[in-house]
């Protein structure tokens, strides 16, 4: 898989962690800054929250995985794969304590 599409996989995973616990107007539309800030506060969710902390380092992460230049060639470094698969496993909790569900 290129780096391009290995960059959208993640996001959509982070996304549908994040949207399981929401619906309509309440769902995160992207990982950008805005999106997130968005999503904080309709939630009511500080900006200083792990649960914003951990969407800005997942949206971080992502962003890394793809620079569009060399999209074919570029292998993905193995550490920064788990260091995404950590992150959204530290962001799924966090939501299901934010939400008041199990993880």
């Amino acid at each position: 898989m290129n780096s391009f599409l290995r960059k959208v996989e993640a996001e959509r995973n982070v996304l549908s962690v994040v949207n399981i616990h929401t619906s309509g107007k309440g769902q995160l539309t992207g990982l950008s800054s805005s999106s997130i800030s968005n999503w904080c506060t309709f939630h009511g969710v500080s900006e200083n929250s792990k649960a914003s902390r951990s969407l800005r380092s997942l949206a971080n992460l992502c962003n890394s995985l793809s620079d569009r230049s060399n999209e074919n060639f570029v292998r993905i470094p193995t550490e920064r794969l788990q260091k995404i698969t950590a992150e959204t496993v530290v962001l799924r909790n966090t939501l299901a304590v934010l939400f008041g569900v199990s993880a």
